[in-house]
């Protein structure tokens, strides 16, 4: 019979995935004319989701934001306009967030205003979210020039019976300046984040750190080889690796850069740049706007061709321009509204797939299996059907999943990966076969009698998932020559339970 440790050691992963669930629901719609069912929840529960059509007020534009307490509990939510409470009202003073400015693109332009927007979460009180925000000026002359304010609001949830109240609003950190979409990735200490805001005509990366003093910056690193092109909009992203290792910039008509990044400085490092192929199609000269990393933090999937090809590059691979593998051509079917469903807003979930949205309507894209090499991630095009049509609103999460950087310079609060909510799978374990064990080039899972579909993640000590493979047989193989010495735990999944669990050790 197994030990209670080796069951602690085996499920850690398991529990620290599905600790954190501030992603866990995602606001989605589109602005109307219609008073009620403007937007759906869309709920995530390990393997899938649910959606539920609601009467919340403030339908989305091309702005979205959602965040959940840790158990997965909506706390607010908002369109760019409001913060909302999680009953569906306006939250105690969260109205005209950026001012009027935000009202204008709302109500006067058919895909509203879009930016960095999201919510960061306080490690030190889980009552405190700071909103990452900006406000793009509806001056004509400013709108042509993209000058935008860099701004945050701060929410207490433990104010008007857990309802919450903003108790700061609109805070401008930069103002009258032209920049990028923003990202967010937690400090290596495990508490802080760093705020990432790339300038939009300037070699410059500007950083802030949130800590429990507050918002400190803006932190200025040049960087000469940063894309910039003055002639097109300043449609581009910026994402960090769900490991936080990487962190990668988006230019709609340039290209791609890979940084290094240093979770403790909050710096970029050793960029390395994965030009667009050519033609560019698209009349707008933009090849997409955006992109997403596997959960693993293997697979960097980007949208080139004018909005029409997903392709997968290996960030593990000593080319990695050259390892770009076409996973996804768009099929050409267009909506009955008249939207052509080609390749949107990317975004990660909580159940490890990327969902892609398809323009203006109510379908979205998947990849099913993000983790894995080429044609086999499965990218399904128009796989979900919501109940309400959207407006380019998929949602920008960071990785609240990530924790400290054990062995670090700044690992030094004591905070550690949370061992917690540690319990038994929801039916007994299956008795499994790793062979041979410990393992060099590669290994065998044996599950004896198992039938149907399912799936096995492996994750290193430190809970990152390092391989995701389906499982349809009896006896399933994966590669280990190019894994670091280690324990590692083989957990199955079949529909969305823990069926069995499995200790690998990897010795080079």
């Amino acid at each position: 019979m197994r030990s209670f440790y080796l069951y602690l050691l085996l499920l850690c992963s398991y529990s620290e995935i599905n600790a954190q669930k501030q992603d866990n629901i995602w606001m989605y719609g589109q602005k109307s004319t219609i008073s009620i069912a403007q937007t759906t929840s869309i709920i995530f529960n390990q393997d899938s989701f649910r959606t539920e059509i609601t009467n919340f007020e403030g339908a989305f534009s091309s702005t979205s934001s959602s965040i959940c307490s840790p158990s997965g509990n909506l706390a607010f939510y908002s369109n760019g306009i409001n913060i909302y409470n999680n009953k569906g009202f306006i939250m105690d003073n969260g109205d005209t967030i950026n001012g009027p400015a935000n009202d204008y693109w709302f109500n006067n332009e058919p895909f509203g205003y879009g930016g960095g927007y999201f919510t960061i979460p306080m490690s030190y009180d889980t009552n405190i979210y700071y909103l990452m925000h900006s406000k793009l000026y509806y001056d004509p002359i400013a709108v042509r020039q993209g000058f935008r304010d860099i701004m945050y609001s701060k929410v207490d949830m433990s104010l008007n019976n857990g309802l919450g109240r903003v108790v700061e609003k609109n805070v401008i950190l930069m103002s009258d300046i032209r920049f990028e979409r923003s990202c967010a990735v937690k400090h290596g200490n495990g508490r802080d984040w760093w705020y990432i805001v790339p300038h939009d005509l300037k070699p410059y990366y500007y950083r802030f750190l949130i800590t429990p003093e507050g918002v400190q910056g803006p932190y200025e690193q040049y960087d000469p080889n940063k894309l910039i092109d003055s002639t097109k909009g300043s449609n581009h992203i910026s994402k960090f690796s769900p490991d936080g290792k990487k962190f990668i910039h988006y230019h709609a008509t340039l290209g791609v850069w890979v940084y290094d990044f240093d979770r403790c400085t909050g710096e970029v490092s050793n960029p390395i740049h994965i030009p667009f192929p050519t033609p560019l199609p698209f009349t707008g000269g933009w090849s997409g706007y955006n992109f997403e990393v596997s959960p693993n933090s293997r697979f960097l999937y980007i949208v080139v061709q004018g909005f029409t090809q997903i392709i997968q590059y290996d960030l593990l691979a000593d080319d990695i321009p050259a390892s770009g593998l076409t996973v996804s051509t768009y099929d050409g079917f267009v909506h009955w509204g008249g939207q052509a469903t080609v390749f949107g807003m990317i975004q990660l979930a909580p159940n490890g797939k990327i969902y892609i949205e398809a323009g203006s309507c109510d379908l979205l894209h998947v990849i099913n299996h993000p983790n894995l090499l080429g044609t086999s991630c499965d990218v399904v095009q128009r796989a979900i059907q919501l109940p309400t049509w959207n407006l380019a609103s998929l949602p920008y999460f960071p990785n609240y999943r990530l924790y400290d950087l054990p062995a670090s310079p700044c690992d030094t609060l004591g905070i550690d990966t949370p061992i917690s909510t540690i319990q038994q799978p929801d039916i007994p374990l299956v008795e499994g076969l790793l062979y041979p064990n410990p393992a060099q080039e590669q290994a065998s899972l044996y599950l004896p009698g198992w039938q149907g579909a399912g799936r096995v993640t492996i994750t290193d000590a430190l809970g990152r998932v390092v391989l995701e493979q389906v499982v349809s047989r009896d006896r399933t193989t994966f590669q280990v020559r190019n894994w670091p010495s280690g324990v590692y735990a083989v957990l199955v999944w079949k529909e969305g339970r823990l069926v069995a669990a499995e200790q690998l050790v990897v010795q080079q």
